[in-house]
């Protein structure tokens, strides 16, 4: 028997949902520091990157692997470390980068977006 909801069971679920469900506290509540291994290879190399995660946010990102690039790593990392571990958020954050190919030559935000987010 299929049940229907009615306004007010609309109405509490989303309640539920804003109070408590929807909440970044239920979320990621006392999530333990965990750390992701992402890696691909790209036209301009291959790119290893690890990311530790604490309470839904990245702690710290390395990179590593046999990509080149003209600028130092440590200018893209400091925009990522803060930032929720969200497709959302690190893809505004990579689409605040004016050259990609300052950092990896030959692989776009939307390939390194593809990878951290895998």
């Amino acid at each position: 028997k299929e049940y229907q909801l009615t306004e007010k069971d609309e109405r509490e679920i989303e309640k539920l949902v804003n109070d408590i469900y929807g909440n970044e506290a239920w979320i990621y509540g006392e999530n333990p520091k965990y750390t992701l291994k992402k890696q691909r290879r790209f036209r301009g190399g291959s790119i290893d990157a690890r990311i530790e995660i604490h309470e839904g946010r990245i702690e710290n990102i390395v990179f590593y692997g046999d990509f080149f690039g003209q600028n130092d790593l440590k200018g893209l990392t400091a925009l990522l470390i803060g930032k929720k571990y969200n497709k959302e958020t690190l893809q505004e954050v990579l689409m605040n980068v004016t050259n990609m190919n300052d950092y990896f030559t030959n692989v776009t935000k939307e390939e390194l977006l593809d990878l951290l987010m895998e």
